[in-house]
Order: C-alpha cells, then structure tokens, then sequence
C-alpha cells in the first residue's frame, strides 16, 4: 500500500504537468473591407402616365437605379397584372 501511495505521489506531477493548455499567439487580424454608401437619390422625375394598353395592365412608376457610379432615372412603364389563380 505504501509502495502505491509513493509511486502515485511520483506520477502526480508527471499526470499534472500535461493538463496544461498554453494558448498560442493571437490570429492575425482579418482585411477589413470598407464600403462607401451611394448618395441619396435625387428628387423623383415626372412621368407622363400615357392611355393604358388594355384592361389586363398597371402602371408600374419610374424610379432613379444606382449604377456603381451614379443614379440614373428608369422611366414608368405597363406591365400586364399577375393573374389570380383561385
């Protein structure tokens, strides 16, 4: 029994000693990416909404798409309306 108990009082350190985790270097940091934010849009241009080509379609009004660079103005248009399925 003693035997035991000096051989386990020799081993703890030993057992002990690889329980320890030591953390490496911080990662490096990631690139960071900044992102500009386009300007507002101008003002809304004035469509002239013309005769509707038939029942069936709907007037979908114009509006200023930003292109990478700078806004340009997509005119109104008819679309013919989504049928409603029952």
């Amino acid at each position: 029994m003693k035997t035991h108990l000096v051989l386990l009082m020799l081993a703890l350190p030993v057992l002990a000693a690889g329980c320890y985790v030591q953390e490496g270097p911080p990662p490096p940091p990631r690139h960071v990416v900044a992102y500009e934010a386009p300007p507002p849009p101008p003002p809304p241009q004035v469509d002239v909404i013309t005769v509707s080509p038939g029942p069936d379609y709907v007037w979908i009004g114009g509006y200023h798409r930003w292109n990478g660079r700078a806004y340009y103005w997509v005119p109104g248009h008819y679309e013919r309306r989504a049928r409603r399925w029952r």
